[in-house]
């Protein structure tokens, strides 16, 4: 009887095990993106609703991406909802895009630049490296030259803090109009392409 047993209690103990393994195997995406993402994230997105509106993790192919953009936020907002949006993810880096919003309530570009720095050294504080984003330009070249002088001043910013500075614009001058909504604000789906290929590249040349 007890050889017997034994050998019942081998068999059971390799069926829990291969069993175990089969749902690691059937649920590890499942798992990997509705546990460990709710903590971590290796690069976070930081941004209004025209980082809200990507799939970023469909457009890289990597799942360790977190999109924290939100509709409407200021960079204000950032600054005050940095913790629950980016630090609680403990990232390796976050990209920052933001400040049309800023824009389109008449704060003070001086306002704009200041939160940036402030969050730029809270994230350098933090071991995160920032990435700033130019500010989206519009069809409405009236709107442009304002966006134009702030980025203008995104990049002196960068330079300073010794950060990079990304220049998502290039492709959208490119394309003209044809690349954005009717509201004539945000982005259709193909400027989403070009725009995750730049994230991409940045993140193959950080060897993140």
């Amino acid at each position: 009887m007890r050889p017997f047993l034994i050998r019942l209690s081998i068999v059971s103990n390799c069926l829990t095990v291969l069993i175990i393994l089969a749902f690691s195997a059937i649920y590890h995406n499942f798992l990997y993106e509705k546990i460990w993402l709710r903590k971590h994230a290796t690069v976070v997105m930081l941004g209004d609703s025209h980082t809200d509106a990507v799939d970023w993790r469909d457009q890289i192919g990597r799942g360790d991406i977190k999109n924290s953009g939100l509709p409407g936020l200021t960079t204000s907002h950032f600054q005050w909802m940095l913790h629950d949006k980016v630090l609680r993810y403990t990232p390796e880096i976050c990209y920052i895009e933001g400040g049309g919003n800023d824009l389109g309530a008449g704060i003070p570009t001086t306002r704009i630049i200041q939160n940036l720095s402030s969050i730029i050294d809270t994230l350098q504080h933090h071991k995160i490296r920032p990435i700033l984003q130019s500010v989206i330009i519009t069809p409405d070249p009236s709107k442009n030259t304002a966006i134009d002088s702030l980025n203008m001043q995104y990049q002196d910013l960068a330079k300073k803090k010794g950060i990079e500075f990304l220049d998502i614009n290039d492709h959208l001058r490119k394309n003209g109009i044809s690349e954005y909504l009717p509201d004539r604000i945000h982005l259709k789906e193909s400027a989403h392409i070009p725009w995750a290929q730049i994230i991409k590249s940045n993140l193959i040349k950080n060897s993140i």
